[in-house]
């Protein structure tokens, strides 16, 4: 049976970027905020390699070049593969949701897409790149893609220790400071009598997300004191029905292209948050919400 398992070698990748990115922190040179994304993004492609091999070695290579190189394309010899071609990063994630239909919705491929194309940029035209930027899309590929993954590969192989993702938490904290700079923050905020609750933030997944009332019975506006992530003003009519939890707290996030959830106590904002599926319907005027809408809706009836 072939058995090709990548963890380690995505660990060594993805690690590899966090030094990078500690040393740009430090010294600002922008060589290795391009490594770090280089790196880290690596590493991600890594991680949906294992997922898919996890099932089948097979399912991680183009198929033509299966069939061009080896004599039994279904069960190909592990020298064979050496010289097939793996499937591209967005054909990776196509095949990742096919195969994993319920567990892939925790993971945001819209950040692959964002990050598959700041990396492209890199390698072809050696552009520079904003630092905050950078940082932003190293938290949420981090937060968004590699943090589940390894999550679902620890539930497959029945190894539940969460050491890949509490050696990075603990990196990505010693780099950026997070959890001191949002307990200042939320000092400061009770200082001033604010109305506002603390929760995960849904773009880099730290607890650093402040959510204010401002005596209102629904959120007004929130900001992530970790990363970019704000909304200035928030109507109540924005607010749609949270398909985890039911609440009247479900908002679309025009950044991320996903819906959130902004209360608190709901399942879908556990451990960073999960994002929902959202997108506009030109047909009926509303979000489809995880593909349903008035127009599916009515045809189920």
């Amino acid at each position: 049976m072939l058995e090709m398992l990548l963890c380690e070698n995505a660990f060594d990748s993805i690690n590899h970027g966090f030094i990078h990115l500690n040393l740009a922190e430090k010294e600002g040179d922008e060589k290795d905020y391009k490594q770090a994304l280089l790196s880290i993004f690596q590493g991600t492609e890594l991680l949906l390699k294992q997922l898919l091999c996890l099932k089948n070695p097979i399912l991680m290579f183009d198929k033509n070049s299966l069939y061009d190189k080896c004599v039994d394309p279904l069960k190909p010899k592990l020298e064979e593969l050496f010289e097939c071609k793996s499937l591209e990063v967005n054909k990776l994630c196509s095949e990742v949701k096919r195969i994993y239909p319920l567990e892939h919705k925790s993971i945001n491929f819209k950040v692959i897409e964002k990050a598959a194309r700041e990396r492209n940029k890199i390698q072809h035209f050696g552009i520079q790149i904003q630092q905050e930027n950078i940082q932003l899309l190293i938290l949420e590929l981090y937060n968004r893609v590699i943090r589940p993954a390894f999550i679902i590969i620890g539930t497959i192989i029945e190894d539940n220790d969460n050491s890949y993702n509490d050696y990075f938490n603990e990196k990505l904290n010693l780099i950026f400071n997070f959890f001191a700079i949002a307990d200042r923050e939320e000092d400061w905020l009770k200082t001033q009598n604010k109305n506002f609750i603390r929760m995960n933030c849904h773009h880099c997944g730290n607890f650093s997300l402040f959510v204010f009332y401002d005596h209102q019975s629904f959120p007004v506006r929130h900001y992530c004191s970790s990363c970019n992530n704000s909304m200035d003003k928030i109507d109540s009519d924005e607010f749609l029905i949270c398909p985890e939890c039911s609440g009247l707290s479900l908002i679309y996030d025009e950044s991320i292209e996903a819906g959130t959830c902004l209360w608190y106590k709901c399942a879908n904002n556990k451990d960073g948050g999960i994002l929902v599926e959202m997108e506009y319907c030109t047909d009926c005027q509303e979000y489809r919400i995880e593909k349903k809408c008035k127009c599916n809706i009515n045809d189920d009836d």
